[in-house]
């Protein structure tokens, strides 16, 4: 949705070559570290592909002070190449939360920027777990 040009412009998909992928295996452990970070997961299921959104303090007052995480990470796999694609990180609330702090007091702005890198972290976080992954594999 909104904002869509930081995930494309900070995050790009990231394509691996491998064969006999365990997609299943994958998503798995990836729900897994995801869980394991305190994150709420959907998984849907399509032919080759995986959807995952993991989320993160969606509550209203974290909207406001920045404090919201998620990320959709959808992976295909097809013809021994897997394509994984980050996006719909929240940074809505973060957004609001800088404006409010500027205009009204600075804790909303601290609270906000707390809030982008820890955003920041879980793609890191993601790409790692898929770069280390694929290397086991």
């Amino acid at each position: 949705m909104a904002l869509t040009f930081i995930d494309e412009f900070f995050f790009k998909e990231q394509t691996f070559n491998i064969k006999d992928l365990d997609l299943d295996n994958l998503i798995e452990q990836l729900t897994s570290m995801y869980k394991s970070m305190g994150f709420e997961t959907k998984v849907v299921k399509k032919e080759n592909s995986y959807i995952l959104d993991a989320e993160k303090n969606m509550d209203g007052a974290n909207f406001f002070f920045g404090g919201q995480q998620s990320l959709t990470t959808k992976l295909s796999y097809d013809n021994d190449t897997l394509d994984i694609e980050y996006s719909n990180g929240a940074w809505i609330g973060k957004i609001i939360g800088i404006g409010f702090g500027v205009i009204l007091c600075y804790v909303p702005t601290v609270m906000s920027i707390l809030g982008t890198i820890k955003q920041v972290k879980l793609y890191k976080a993601a790409r790692s777990f898929a770069e280390t992954y694929m290397n086991q594999h």
